[in-house]
């Protein structure tokens, strides 16, 4: 059974500081998508960055895999 994994920080969660250290450019959302998929064995993954807030999602098998490599 697979499950979803949602982790994100957003302006209502974090300080400007965190946030610019995990902003992630237009042009490589995608292969950080493709890393996340390689890393945790996740069997699906997205990566939603804006200028407030950075998410990424994964489905697998092992959520806490899945949660650690997030």
């Amino acid at each position: 059974m697979s499950e979803l994994v949602q982790v994100g920080v957003s302006h209502a969660c974090a300080p400007v500081g965190w946030r610019e250290r995990l902003a992630i450019a237009g042009n490589a959302v995608g292969p950080v998508a493709a890393r996340l998929l390689h890393s945790a064995e996740a069997r699906e993954a997205l990566v939603l960055a804006t200028c407030s807030r950075v998410e990424a999602y994964a489905v697998g098998p092992e959520p806490g895999r899945i949660e650690h490599d997030l």
